[in-house]
């Protein structure tokens, strides 16, 4: 029985390692990283669940002391508690992007990986079977094989197409592989095998070199990622705040948009907004703090440590014996090298967990939890009785505790499944299944932003749409006070669920400025929460000329002025800010400025684009002295300011409630 329960235990974690860098599904928003953490969550939890009812059976709970155990506690110290401290919203931490959960949950990978001492060899065939399976998809995939296939869904015959959903993430995943087949093959006496291992580690290769050749500049599939310079300047400057913890698992996109430095707004990705860093360090450090540095520092000078030995060993025997001996160490190497320049994903931080694991130098231990006692047989000779309740007392609260795991994450990963419904049901123009989707979403786990944001939008459009009708009734107008009642209240609960995340605060706003033809009292809400979303995105230009729009539509010149000049000032090769400001200055009939904005406007703007057209009649106008019309000309990227015409006369009046919510004391 101990047997079977070992080797069951055995075939889950070979499994996961698998299967996780081949896993998607296309019912979630995200296809590929969402699927994995199922994969990685279900692993463990039935890993964990086998090792406690083993331990209740051996009466004794096997445990193992690895070289790689201090750092990787620090780590999981270093992401535990900051969530717990500084990320404001928990389900960010630990469900989706769930880097607390990832860290967590691979911790755990590698105390199983070690407790099982004979298993890093199916571990390392799993690798190179998996990393074999992704590398034919991608040759298939680039050769145009799966785009003659038409049972498959559009997104699989793209020749871009792999199963981590990223040529980064391929790159990542392929790189320590390469080593590591390199060093089977070198020690490998079987010629059956010995073929096998060339032939995986030349298709290996393929996929490698093709990943790498899909993220290069100028290529179509070259991901947008953001710099170097940018990524440090986030990290040093949320050191300042925050120095011992961080920002906050999960919470990286908050500091990339308090944080990030004037230079970055001449970035060609300049209106981009990033959840993760240039690599894997910078992300970990600016989201956990000193404590997360202090636990890579330690990881890295364990394993040079290690390496230092087997160098050491290559001056005493042959270069040879540094792949046959340290295969494992050079992977892992690899693995770390090559995230100092491609962001990470799951199957990144999966891949680090399981490399330290098997190069871990482990020293097992058993823990006695059976308990025995004297007792006498029917014969009368004295019979010592053993008891397993210690056993118990220690696997059932494990086992309750991934139960309730289970439970919750059930809920979470249903509602991302209707909320990909909802979305779905959006590009159908469904509106009744976009609304009942959202509110099940919500119902299921209420804690996501996400879906308060875009149940608030729908709200929204269909107050819009209902407005538009002739001869209004009292009863529309109800309907259209409950319906912006009810974008307001989801906008303000998608807010508090992350104070600190302009976006949240971006979409209240427009909310706010999108009904101040509706109800009164609208535009100064609008202005206090753009302001609120500009002070934690301060060097966002889009969030400025927004503001300046309020403004304006309030004949509010100078205020607007003031906003405009200060878009201008955060990106003055942005001709929108110009365009924006130039209409304000000959709305307030200080022409001069204008055309001088206006002129700026023309230099920034292609001559053949129909931009170009529009911004040169406006100064045509102009030069002549003629009023600038105020009313906004649809072009593709000019957006003039409004003024505010009231659409419902007489216009609603907004509740108590509807009030945005407190900032941050």
């Amino acid at each position: 029985m101990e047997k079977l329960l070992e080797n069951i235990e055995k075939y889950i974690l070979v499994g996961c390692v698998f299967l996780l860098p081949l896993f998607f599904l296309p019912v979630f928003t995200n296809t590929f990283a969402l699927p994995k953490l199922i994969v990685l969550v279900s692993a463990v939890s039935l890993a964990l669940i086998v090792k406690c009812i083993r331990t209740i059976v051996k009466g004794n709970f096997s445990v193992s002391f690895g070289t790689f155990d201090v750092p990787i506690l620090f780590l999981l110290a270093a992401y535990l508690i900051s969530s717990i401290v500084k990320t404001p919203n928990k389900m960010e931490a630990f469900f989706y992007p769930g880097n607390a959960s990832i860290v967590i949950l691979g911790v755990l990978l590698y105390f199983l990986i070690n407790s099982l001492g004979n298993i890093k060899k199916e571990i390392k065939a799993s690798l190179i079977l998996s990393g074999l399976v992704y590398s034919v998809v991608a040759l298939f995939s680039a050769i145009g094989l799966f785009g003659k296939l038409g049972f498959l869904p559009a997104y699989m015959k793209s020749q871009s197409f792999n199963t981590d959903g990223s040529f980064l993430s391929g790159i990542l995943f392929l790189s320590p592989l390469i080593p590591l087949v390199l060093g089977l093959l070198s020690i490998e006496k079987d010629n059956i095998k010995k073929v096998f291992w060339g032939i995986s580690s030349i298709i290996i290769a393929f996929g490698l070199l093709i990943s790498i050749y899909n993220v290069l500049p100028g290529k179509v599939t070259a991901p947008v990622v953001v710099d170097f310079n940018s990524s440090w300047s986030v990290a040093i400057d949320s050191l300042k705040e925050s120095p011992l913890w961080g920002m906050g698992p999960g919470n990286y996109l908050t500091a990339f948009n308090r944080f990030k430095p004037f230079s970055y707004n001449q970035t060609f990705s300049w209106a981009n907004r990033f959840g993760a860093a240039k690599n894997i360090y910078l992300t970990s450090i600016t989201e956990t703090g000193l404590v997360g540095l202090a636990s890579w520092a330690i990881l890295i000078a364990a394993l040079v440590k290690i390496l230092k030995k087997s160098f050491a060993k290559v001056k005493e025997e042959s270069p040879v014996s540094l792949f046959e001996n340290s295969s494992l160490e050079i992977s892992l190497l690899t693995l770390l090298v090559v995230a100092l320049f491609i962001p990470a994903g799951i199957t990144t931080w999966v891949m680090i967990f399981v490399f330290v694991a098997l190069v871990s130098v482990v020293s097992p231990a058993n823990l006695n939890l059976t308990v025995f006692s004297s007792g006498f047989s029917t014969e009368g000779y004295e019979k010592p009785k053993s008891s397993k309740f210690p056993a118990l007392i220690l696997a059932i609260p494990i086992v309750l505790a991934v139960l309730v795991l289970g439970f919750f994450s059930v809920r979470a990963v249903r509602a991302e499944a209707k909320y990909k419904v909802a979305l779905d049901a959006v590009t159908k123009n469904d509106g009744k299944k976009t609304y009942d989707s959202l509110r099940e979403a919500i119902t299921l786990n209420p804690y996501v932003d996400r879906y308060h944001l875009s149940y608030s939008q729908v709200n929204l459009a269909l107050a819009n749409t209902l407005a538009t009708k002739k001869d209004l009734t009292e009863a529309d107008r109800t309907t259209i006070s409950q319906l912006i009642q009810q974008a307001i209240r989801e906008g303000k609960s998608g807010a508090a669920l992350n104070l600190q995340r302009s976006g949240n605060w971006e979409n209240l706003a427009a909310i706010y400025r999108a009904i101040m033809a509706f109800a009164t009292g609208a535009d100064q809400f609008a202005v206090q929460t753009y302001s609120q979303a500009i002070a934690l995105d301060p060097l966002n230009p889009t969030l400025r000329i927004s503001l300046g729009g309020i403004y304006y539509a309030l004949g509010m010149y100078d205020e607007a002025i003031k906003v405009f000049e200060l878009a201008v000032s955060a990106k003055s090769d942005l001709a929108n800010s110009h365009y924006n400001l130039s209409a304000t200055y000959a709305a307030k009939g200080e022409i001069e400025k204008a055309i001088t904005e206006m002129t700026t406007v023309l230099s920034l703007i292609p001559k053949d684009s129909s931009d170009y057209d529009v911004a040169k009649k406006d100064l045509d106008a102009l030069e002549a002295k003629k009023p600038v019309a105020k009313t906004t000309t649809t072009t593709e990227n000019l957006t003039q300011p409004k003024t505010q015409e009231s659409v419902i006369k007489p216009p609603l009046e907004l509740p108590q409630e509807a009030t945005p919510p407190a900032t941050n004391p």
